[in-house]
């Protein structure tokens, strides 16, 4: 019984967390500069935009909790935006705005 039991146990440690769907886009001053459909399962990022100004990461923690990382070589910095998502339609976002350009990420769980 006792070995039923282990065998079981590895077997479930070993199988991939669900992943989860989400809807990505990127904007500047309003126009639509990438959209895409990113399947990311839990301790995982994804790359789904980037340009000469930046470049956007969506991290998974955990089963619920999303980080969006935006990362600017030009300026050397790194921007994040983390929530917990639990129902689709709920979404991560994150805004930049100068006086020269307004820049935007988000994404929705479908």
């Amino acid at each position: 019984m006792r070995l039923f039991s282990i065998v079981i146990t590895a077997a479930l440690l070993s199988m991939p967390l669900l992943a989860s769907e989400l809807i990505c886009q990127t904007k500047v001053n309003l126009e639509l500069t990438a959209k895409q459909q990113v399947t990311i399962a839990s301790s995982e990022s994804v790359r789904f935009a980037a340009d000469r100004d930046y470049t956007f990461i969506l991290k998974r923690k955990n089963s619920n909790s999303y980080c969006l990382e935006i990362f600017s070589p030009s300026r050397e910095v790194r921007h994040y935006s983390c929530s917990t998502l639990h129902q689709p339609g709920e979404f991560l976002e994150w805004v930049i705005w100068s006086r020269e350009e307004m820049v935007e990420a988000i994404c929705t769980l479908l």
